[in-house]
């Protein structure tokens, strides 16, 4: 089941979440991303990827802070793997 997180300004794939801090203020959520960026010469370098991260704050983002929370207290995300 692949349905969209929709937010008031954006739509999520929930595929691409990695991570969710709940935290005292709102939520983090950290999306999987297939960027790499680096730098090679002669064998040798680094990469490096940067996940995107959206914020959502319970003051300043009411509706969106609403959404996430009825989305992650659905009863399909929270279904125990047998």
């Amino acid at each position: 089941m692949n349905h969209f997180l929709k937010l008031t300004k954006m739509a999520i794939n929930p595929l691409k979440i990695n991570k969710i801090y709940m935290e005292e203020t709102g939520y983090s959520i950290i999306l999987t991303n297939n960027r790499m960026e680096g730098f090679f010469f002669m064998w040798s370098g680094y990469i490096d990827s940067r996940p995107d991260e959206i914020k959502i704050c319970k003051i300043n983002d009411p509706c969106d802070y609403k959404i996430v929370t009825d989305w992650l207290n659905t009863d399909w995300l929270n279904k125990k793997m047998d």
